[in-house]
């Protein structure tokens, strides 16, 4: 089922991108009816006849598959800081080496729920929880987003059979190895939003962030882009 979208213009729309420009976010660029699609990231704003125009990271590849599509026409997806998604259409003004101007949308198209990108986890990334008598626990995490985490834990171990939905959490943090040194994300706040079990030896639970400090959403942010980055090198080397 579709989601119901909300239609924002006007002024509202170089606010919306200029926040996307300056936290660096990812965007999903394709060139409708065809299989070409990159993540790449807004430039800024630039003046002119006809402007004002829209610029975005050149990517491999988008001059030859635009020639080929034979239709000016690009769409361009994204999430808000919060994990909000929205989308948009526009028409490609000229590609640079290293810029695409693009025309400043004249509307975007806001979803009305919050989605986020799911990254599997990798080998060894734990999740910490501290119950309520202030006890810590880890979690094997199977994959996470900016909005939260599905983790798994053995049956054997009577604390995580006693987990309860609705149930929030203090001081947990997100746990994995990068190199030789372990990288530890606070989050100060979450709720266990499903507890499902997995016959005969583990169970899963679904933990939302409900706070987060900057530092632990830049940290996670960066995170996720280079699991993205990773994913398109095995695609294109695939």
């Amino acid at each position: 089922m579709e989601q119901p979208a909300q239609l924002i213009q006007g002024g509202d729309i170089p606010l919306i991108l200029q926040s996307v420009i300056k936290s660096r976010q990812r965007v999903r660029m394709e060139i409708p009816r065809t299989n070409y699609s990159w993540i790449t990231l807004f430039l800024g704003f630039e003046t002119g006849p006809g402007g004002p125009w829209l610029t975005i990271d050149q990517v491999a590849g988008f001059d030859q598959a635009l020639r080929l599509s034979r239709n000016q026409t690009i769409a361009v997806s994204f999430y808000d800081r919060t994990g909000v998604p929205f989308n948009f259409s526009t028409e490609v003004h000229f590609s640079r080496p290293k810029e695409i101007w693009v025309e400043l949308p004249r509307m975007l198209y806001r979803v009305q729920r919050r989605a986020f990108y799911r990254i599997k986890a990798s080998l060894g990334m734990e999740v910490m929880l501290r119950d309520l008598v202030d006890q810590e626990y880890t979690a094997r995490v199977k994959d996470y987003s900016m909005g939260g985490v599905a983790f798994y834990k053995e049956l054997g171990e009577q604390w995580f059979k006693e987990l309860k939905t609705d149930v929030k959490l203090q001081d947990n943090a997100l746990l994995l190895t990068r190199g030789d040194k372990m990288l530890t994300i606070p989050i100060p706040l979450a709720e266990i939003r499903r507890i499902v079990g997995i016959p005969p030896d583990t169970v899963q639970g679904a933990l939302e962030f409900l706070q987060m400090p900057e530092s632990s959403r830049t940290q996670l942010e960066r995170l996720i882009s280079e699991q993205q980055r990773l994913v398109i090198q095995k695609i294109k080397t695939g």
